[in-house]
């Protein structure tokens, strides 16, 4: 089977975000280092908006306002319509846009983990969002959940998606690792299948024994699918793309990846 037929049947079609798309159910890359069009900025960082059940929320906000608002309009995203924000961890390539939301969505809730400094809280209140503490994993909307703080250097939460096709796992960077992430989605739903892994790895400077300890690790957890970037690494991702082939999806900004 090939690549693109596999993807098809598994995910459907793994397309770019377009105006007519922007109500369909998907996991649309804002921010990452790199990008799959070119009219949309690369940078270090991350950030995603999920549309999910009718609901639109943001995932990290990537390191620079400008250049979030600049691959937002382009994508054909309006700020306006998030619901709210769930940050995974309080560095600033995950945080720093958080600006360029705020400026068009006031009073904006934002899920920041009890473990961010000060500071973070105290920085989201001037730009007018409304900070919610997040210690436990608990479901934010139907279908919708944070893992709750994971400890890790830093402690970080990802979001989990409970589809008709399994769980999709969307992380930030892994700071925890990308197993424990994993570990943490399935507590939520005991003996559900781990349709899909989205997100940072973390794993830049892994050696490859490490990397192909984790992919094992992954492989016997039940995982179908998996999407690394941001901070993925390049060794590791051709490790990944090597080990999961056809399971293998490629990410950037601008990457839309259908939900149902």
């Amino acid at each position: 089977m090939r690549r693109l037929d596999f993807v098809a049947l598994v995910l459907g079609t793994l397309t770019t975000w377009t105006a007519a798309a922007a109500d369909s159910p998907s996991i649309l890359i804002l921010y990452d280092n790199t990008a799959v069009r070119s009219d949309l900025q690369l940078d270090w960082g991350f950030a995603a908006v999920v549309t999910f059940r009718g609901h639109t929320i943001l995932f990290d906000s990537g390191t620079k306002p400008d250049v979030l608002t600049s691959n937002m309009r382009a994508l054909n995203v309006d700020p306006s319509t998030f619901e709210f924000g769930v940050f995974s961890h309080s560095h600033q390539d995950h945080v720093g846009g958080l600006a360029a939301v705020t400026g068009l969505r006031a009073g904006l809730v934002v899920h920041y983990l009890d473990a961010f400094p000060p500071a973070a809280f105290a920085s989201a209140e001037r730009l007018g969002a409304k900070p919610v503490r997040i210690t436990e994993g608990r479901e934010l909307l139907p279908g919708l959940f944070t893992t709750g703080q994971i400890a890790g250097e830093p402690p970080e939460q990802a979001l989990v998606l409970d589809t008709s096709k399994g769980l999709i796992v969307l992380t930030g960077c892994s700071h925890p690792g990308v197993v424990g992430m994993v570990e943490a989605a399935r507590r939520l739903k005991p003996g559900a299948t781990i349709r899909l892994v989205v997100g940072g790895f973390h794993m830049l400077l892994n050696t490859e024994s490490q990397v192909r300890a984790t992919i094992a690790r992954l492989r016997e957890m039940g995982v179908q699918s998996i999407l690394p970037t941001h901070c993925t690494g390049v060794v590791a991702t051709r490790l990944f793309r090597e080990a999961f082939g056809e399971q293998f999806l490629s990410g950037g900004a601008g990457t839309r990846v259908p939900i149902d």
